[in-house]
């Protein structure tokens, strides 16, 4: 599909998310780094090992939740002349032709694709968590159902 774009719409939900434990982690390291180096007892008291726990878990948030969210990051649906193309938590990127349509299903959470071929492929959009994306949504798949 290379026509040309109506619509676009990106899902940002993880990104204030990660960019909050990215600047935590930063934060942290310095202060870990210095608690190290100015470590005393070479951590053989249990409070001196609980300290470098609480100011290590920072970085170790940050970097599970990005290894989470790097599949789940670069949501989006758009919106073309002749199909539809998204990227969703659940699947890769996803391109559905007009013409290959033979009904859409629009629920709360979800779209569904029912196809001439007999299968059905759904679009979860509970990740897109602002309303008015939400309302684009619907409203940009209810225009595409009454056109075909």
């Amino acid at each position: 599909m290379s026509s040309r774009i109506i619509d676009r719409i990106e899902n940002r939900r993880f990104d204030k998310s990660n960019n909050l434990l990215k600047w935590l982690a930063i934060i942290s390291l310095p202060i870990v780094v210095l608690y190290i180096a100015n470590s005393t007892d070479g951590f053989k008291s249990f409070s001196s090992k609980l300290d470098l726990i609480s100011f290590i878990t920072p970085l170790f948030l940050f970097i599970f939740h990005r290894n989470r969210t790097k599949k789940w990051g670069g949501q989006f649906i758009e919106w073309k002349e002749d199909g539809v193309e998204y990227k969703s938590r659940e699947s890769d990127i996803v391109s559905i032709n007009f013409q290959d349509l033979s009904d859409i299903v629009i629920n709360l959470d979800t779209i569904i694709f029912k196809l001439k071929n007999g299968l059905d492929k759904e679009l979860l959009i509970e990740d897109y968590t602002e309303y008015e994306d939400r309302i684009r949504i619907k409203s940009n798949f209810e225009s595409v159902k009454n056109y075909s």
